[in-house]
């Protein structure tokens, strides 16, 4: 007669976790994955190290498309566009990494300002390769939207830290 029933996420939290967001984010974990891949999955949780950052990963991620691409076709013979095509996509994760190292705000936000302008110049040097015949116009797409969406990225990190006082 004595029917176990199974705790709802609320009750199982209720006496673990005192505030919302952590009722909210096991909420979001047992019943909407996906989400928690994200990096939406952020704004919940402590950022410890830069390799955390969704920022820093997809410039990662930029990185590697950027040094796949420049070595083949004729990118690959023209040796000093090449090379400065790849320290720009490399100052990126680096600068945001070598900020989120430093202890103050300021210096956060002046080496985000850093990875900013090199996704610029990425993105400047993209176009020029696409209009010299050095990469394919769809391959150029591809790249100069994901070095907008990291742009972005930075630029909304860059807010985030303005706030926090």
């Amino acid at each position: 007669m004595n029917a176990r029933r199974e705790k709802t996420w609320w009750q199982v939290t209720s006496g673990r976790w005192k505030n919302r967001s952590s009722n909210l984010l096991l909420f979001l974990q047992l019943f909407w994955p996906p989400f928690c891949n994200s990096y939406r999955m952020q704004s919940f949780t402590k950022i410890r190290r830069f390799e955390d950052l969704a920022v820093w990963q997809k410039a990662m991620d930029l990185v590697e498309e950027v040094y796949l691409m420049t070595r083949q076709g004729e990118l690959s013979r023209d040796r000093g566009f090449k090379f400065q095509l790849r320290r720009a996509a490399v100052s990126i994760p680096s600068n945001i990494a070598e900020g989120f190292e430093r202890y103050s705000a300021l210096e956060l936000k002046q080496f985000l300002n850093i990875a900013k302008g090199s996704a610029g110049e990425v993105r400047t040097q993209l176009k020029l390769a696409r209009n010299l015949g050095y990469i394919e116009t769809i391959e150029a797409e591809n790249l100069l939207k994901r070095c907008e969406e990291v742009s972005r990225m930075l630029s909304v990190y860059r807010k985030k830290v303005g706030r926090k006082k």
